[in-house]
């Protein structure tokens, strides 16, 4: 019966897990699931699982409910902005052509920046993106394009967090002067990824530019000339 039911579903959601699938078919009896509790979504029918306004009950208690939804809801904006607003793991569940979302991707990556992995080759090649994920997490680098990591201001972004986010970097730029710089004046391992020689001179290193690093360090004293090593067999 209809009225009982609906009558046991708007006591406990629960009941409607054991309705039969006439009654769960119900948009009204449904509603007053969900209403109450958003995993009531995952007993709906079919038909159900499209209705935009009761997706929208659930979505507003929580995110989680994004993930269990139709695919064809999951195509849905309006949908996956209040789902990725909530949780930038959100994002991760959106449909393909909604990773090619750029407001939807910056709302992901200002929460997350290692979410820039879950957009699109476009987005991630996308200059104001990549470099909202970078100041989120310097980490995010190693997921931008490469042209992206070739660009020295978006580098310059990532080790001035962290020497280490060089590592991301086109080879080309693991060797310049600046960027080594602000590495290693971050953490001096991060000399560990920089390509060598690192400047060509007689001895393969710039004087000049050690000199700088252990003078922004606080290091005392100047640099020494490189002194060979006697082998002796």
């Amino acid at each position: 019966d209809r009225e009982v039911a609906l009558a046991a579903v708007r006591q406990t959601w629960r009941a409607f897990r054991s309705l039969n699938r006439h009654l769960r078919s119900e948009s009204e009896i449904a509603q007053a699931a969900v209403a109450q509790d958003w995993h009531a979504i995952k007993f709906v029918t079919k038909e159900l699982k499209t209705n935009v306004s009761l997706m929208e009950l659930a979505i507003k208690q929580s995110w989680q409910s994004f993930e269990f939804m139709a695919p064809e809801m999951r195509r849905n904006r309006s949908l996956a902005m209040e789902a990725v607003q909530q949780s930038w793991r959100a994002y991760e569940h959106t449909s393909k052509e909604l990773r090619g979302d750029k407001e939807l991707a910056l709302v992901a990556v200002r929460q997350h920046g290692p979410a820039l992995a879950l957009a699109s080759d476009e987005l991630r090649a996308d200059r104001e993106v990549v470099l909202e994920a970078i100041r989120q997490d310097w980490q995010a680098l190693q997921y931008a394009s490469t042209a992206m990591r070739a660009e020295k201001d978006v580098l310059q972004e990532g080790v001035e967090q962290n020497g280490f986010a060089l590592r991301h970097s086109v080879e080309e730029l693991r060797s310049e002067p600046d960027l080594v710089a602000s590495a290693m004046h971050q953490q001096w391992p991060a000399l560990g990824v920089v390509v060598m020689p690192l400047f060509p001179a007689e001895d393969g290193l710039d004087p000049a530019f050690w000199n700088s690093i252990s003078e922004r360090s606080g290091i005392r004293g100047r640099l020494r000339p490189a002194v060979a090593i006697g082998f002796f067999f």
